[in-house]
């Protein structure tokens, strides 16, 4: 099974598959209607997109310059799915949480902004997790080792400015 997020104390075994960066962005449409929050408890005023899959609750956490800081946001649309949160941030409806790579093309051509970029946010590393008295099949090993393998090393020299990869597992 493949679980996102810090896994909280469980009885599985997980394995750390690698650790993708998070941005906070919206679109250019909903900075227009809404404004640009400076700071992250500004984010309590806005529409925010919850992913239910990596965050179950309604505060997000972030790190900066003035130390951590924890934000209880609220918004209309909350989904188990980065796909769907993602096409509805690019539809102006809100400010998402997404991983790097979902928005990496947009961002490079306008039309997503980036929002906050001195403050960070945790990354939601993917984990393979599993009962201790059934260890992996070979064959499940093999679909676990290879995106560790993948993600921990650029395959090619174009993907070494892909900013999903910049963090090892």
């Amino acid at each position: 099974v493949l679980r996102y997020g810090e896994q909280p104390d469980s009885a599985l075994v997980g394995r750390r598959i690698c650790a993708f960066p998070q941005v906070l962005c919206a679109s250019p449409a909903y900075i227009a209607e809404r404004g640009t929050p400076t700071r992250p408890e500004q984010l309590a005023d806005h529409e925010c997109l919850r992913n239910l899959t990596s965050m179950r609750d309604t505060r997000w956490r972030f790190e900066g310059p003035d130390g951590p800081v924890t934000v209880e946001v609220r918004g209309r649309l909350s989904a188990n799915s980065t796909v769907l949160l993602r096409e509805a941030m690019l539809a102006g409806y809100g400010i998402g949480i997404m991983p790097d790579y979902t928005v990496a093309r947009e961002i490079a051509a306008a039309t997503v902004r980036t929002l906050l970029p001195e403050w960070h946010l945790p990354p939601q590393p993917p984990h393979a997790v599993y009962p201790p008295e059934r260890p992996p099949t070979p064959k499940a090993r093999l679909v676990v080792d290879f995106p560790v393998a993948r993600f921990a090393a650029p395959a090619r020299p174009e993907d070494a400015s892909t900013p999903a990869r910049n963090t090892p597992a």
